[in-house]
């Protein structure tokens, strides 16, 4: 196996944002709210804008890059903006930047006369020089302000809001679609709140036009002091780390999956073990799960290892790799950092690994509540926290516990942590949100038992019973509101059989830091043992929260799985679209979960066709998927409708095998010069590998017939031969069996 990597490309990039589909992974809720406003913003005059929100390198350019795809599936035209701190030095700069990437969009959408028209070049013209040589030709006023003002020097002008608008009219009359602002780097805009002013005045009443901002939380304060408030105006979608380790498993093992290795293979070299170490390592981070298998990568490549694996020498490269550029020893942070015992380290992540907001005693208060005293006593905990405070990592300021390092001394941290065989995350969370990690964490090595959620109650206690009967399918109370919990124990529970019974807990905590509820799912409520051993848990969580002020209640309920089709109902019946959109991409999830990891096609089938009922489209990644079902089933009309959505769908690194399936399905059906059609395009399209294809053969009555292949590591000899046995099938054609297709 290590022979086939060494003359490969590493495929783990950490360096560049993703821009093709099929290396971005994870991230389906919000791409599932990005395509429910997508699909509102085409049904209506007044689109709800998108403002991503995540720290530096937490993956919104790429996710902006997939919104970019997504867009362009439903017929919109994106406008793409990267700002820097030079396009926000004047009203002049910002908008002739803005409304030229608009113009050139126009103009790459055929309107205006596309491209070749004189409309274009009379523009690039104005553009270079100024002169409005045929203002019939130039059919945007603010352009020729522009220009004009550029070249007589007036750098101050400033482009009244009026003529923008009436040229952002003219525009989107003309492109007849909408079109869709996306900018990235809008932290600058911090600097010049007119222009941001200007923006909201200009586009918040703008029929055919949607904006989505990509920033950084600390842009935002500003915003929503100028759009007032920023709720109103834009919906908010948090870009952070993954938000499950399946996540985490396809970001480590897909990118595998473009090479000739078998699925063996790839999970020998990166097996399910490794992927909870990175997962706990990387905090979910998919920049760092990337420079972690990077580093790994190259070690298998170079023969200095047969298998990824986290062990002293590979946290040592990947901190060689992190201090790039950077001059550690000059670090005091790290510098202390290095000379510390693990216990130092961990005290360390209970003082302010999570939050930063709390006192030494109530970091104490959490650490009892958790750990009890297997770790420290109470006075070795604040002795231990003012050594710390001595050695310059952490500063104690009354009701707060700070970190004393910039971003990269925290990154670079976790990773000599987990060189002594422990852990440090420094994730700067607020007290709540905290408090529900460490309420995640109440049964770790428990596998059955998964966490589903959590929310804060400061009005009293959320009654999910209502939930809980809409899932037994009873009826829906005319004054019932959805929340995250109903989708995110409908996405738990679903993986199970249906039928089967599982145990939903709700844990109901209360103290002077925060309260709230949080919840999990319990696999096996038939497990005695089991059951005894999360008893035993839980009563020992709320002992010692009595002791340190924390009130805590379990209750618990069993719920029987409820097929998907039954699902599907219940939520078509809350009348919710914007949740029926994340739902189905849940759905169309557990399509290739269940065919793929478990060869249950059935179930497979049946999450499909709920899927299709909730949101009525096809488009989606996993549209190919589908239709191979469907093909396998004989169902070859909707095979079509399938396939036909995955080829509009994919992207051209990934739609050899769409064509490859394509050409089978008009073989089957007879349409032979569509199915050679197909074949031909598959042929020129990059080779890539599949998890199953149906292989096509002539049977001994001479009719085109098809059987399973697992796990091919090449499409592409199969073209090669579903054109041969098309050819061959030509010449008995000849003899009559044409006839007997058609």
């Amino acid at each position: 196996m290590l022979e086939k990597l060494r003359d490969l490309p590493n495929p783990y990039d950490f360096a560049n944002p993703v821009s093709e589909e099929r290396s971005f992974y994870g991230r389906s809720s919000e791409t599932s709210d990005v395509i429910y406003y997508l699909n509102h913003a085409k049904n209506t005059n007044r689109p709800i804008h998108l403002a991503l929100v995540g720290a530096r390198a937490s993956g919104k350019t790429s996710f902006l890059n997939m919104a970019e795809l997504e867009a362009k599936r439903r017929d919109f035209c994106p406008v793409r903006i990267n700002l820097n701190e030079g396009d926000v030095l004047t009203d002049l700069d910002f908008f002739r930047k803005v409304l030229s990437a608009i113009i050139m969009a126009a103009f790459a959408a055929g309107a205006f006369g596309g491209r070749k028209g004189a409309a274009f070049f009379h523009y690039l013209e104005l553009t270079a020089s100024g002169e409005v040589k045929d203002v019939e030709q130039i059919p945007f006023v603010s352009a020729i302000l522009i220009a004009q003002a550029l070249r007589a020097g007036n750098k101050l002008l400033n482009v009244p809001d009026e003529i923008v608008t009436d040229d952002l009219i003219t525009i989107s009359a003309e492109v007849k679609k909408p079109i869709i602002l996306l900018i990235d780097e809008c932290n600058v805009l911090k600097n010049n709140r007119i222009i941001l002013e200007k923006l909201r005045n200009i586009f918040m009443n703008l029929p055919g036009y949607m904006l989505m901002f990509a920033a950084t939380e600390d842009f935002f304060p500003i915003m929503d002091d100028v759009f007032s408030p920023i709720m109103r105006q834009f919906k908010r979608i948090d870009i952070g780390p993954f938000k499950g380790d399946d996540d985490v498993r396809q970001c480590v093992q897909r990118p595998l999956e473009r090479f000739a290795l078998t699925p063996r293979d790839i999970r020998t070299l990166a097996s399910s073990s490794f992927i909870k170490e990175v997962e706990a390592l990387s905090a979910r981070k998919p920049y760092e799960i990337q420079l972690i298998c990077h580093e790994l990568f190259r070690r298998c490549q170079e023969g200095k290892a047969k298998r990824f694996s986290l062990n002293l020498t590979t946290i040592e490269g990947i901190q060689a790799e992190l201090a790039r550029g950077q001059n550690v020893n000059d670090r005091s942070v790290i510098k202390s950092a290095r000379k510390l015992r693990a216990n130092f380290l961990q005290a360390l992540e209970a003082l302010c690994g999570g939050t930063e907001e709390l006192s030494v005693s109530d970091s104490w208060r959490l650490e009892y509540l958790l750990h009890g005293e297997t770790r420290w006593k109470q006075e070795q905990f604040v002795q231990i926290s003012e050594e710390l405070e001595t050695l310059g990592l952490i500063v104690i300021d009354g009701h707060s516990t700070r970190f004393c390092g910039d971003q990269f001394d925290r990154v670079y941290l976790k990773y000599i942590a987990r060189s002594k065989n422990t852990r440090v995350t420094l994730a700067e969370l607020p007290v709540e949100n905290y408090i529900f990690t460490l309420f995640a964490l109440v049964a770790p090595d428990i596998e059955a038992m998964i966490p589903i959620g959590g929310i804060t109650t400061e009005s009293g206690a959320q009654d999910i019973a209502p939930t809980i009967d809409l899932l037994a399918g009873k009826p829906v109370p005319t004054d019932y509101e959805t929340t995250p919990l109903l989708e995110n124990m409908l996405t738990s529970i679903l993986y199970q059989g249906p039928g089967k019974a599982v145990r939903l807990i709700e844990l109901q905590f209360k103290s002077d830091m925060a309260q709230g509820q949080a919840w999990y799912i319990w696999r096996e409520p038939e497990h005695l043992a089991g059951l005894k051993k999360i008893r035993r848990r839980f009563d020992d969580l709320t002992a010692r929260g009595l002791e340190v002020g924390f009130e805590i209640n379990i209750q618990s309920w069993d719920i029987v799985v409820p097929t998907a089709k039954a699902a599907a109902d219940t939520i078509q019946l809350l009348g919710d679209e914007h949740l029926s959109t994340r739902v189905a991409n849940e759905f169309m999830d557990m399509v290739t979960h269940y065919y793929v990891t478990h060869k249950d096609g059935t179930r497979a089938k049946e999450f499909a066709e709920a899927a299709f009922s909730l949101q009525q489209s096809r488009l989606h990644q996993n549209a190919n998927n589908v239709g191979y079902l469907y093909i396998g089933d004989g169902n070859y009309k909707e095979a079509r409708l399938w396939l036909q959505a995955a080829l509009q769908y994919a992207d051209e690194d990934a739609i050899q095998l769409h064509w490859y399936n394509s050409g089978v399905l008009h073989a089957l059906v007879g349409d032979i010069p569509a199915a050679r059609f197909d074949f031909l395009r598959a042929k020129d399209s990059k080779g890539t590998s599949a998890a199953c294809l149906y292989q096509l053969t002539i049977n001994e009555q001479g009719e085109l017939d098809k059987f399973e292949v697992l796990d091919p590591l090449d499409v592409t000899p199969f073209v090669d031969k579903a054109i041969s046995v098309l050819n061959g099938f030509g010449a008995i054609g000849a003899g009559g069996q044409m006839a007997n297709l058609h």
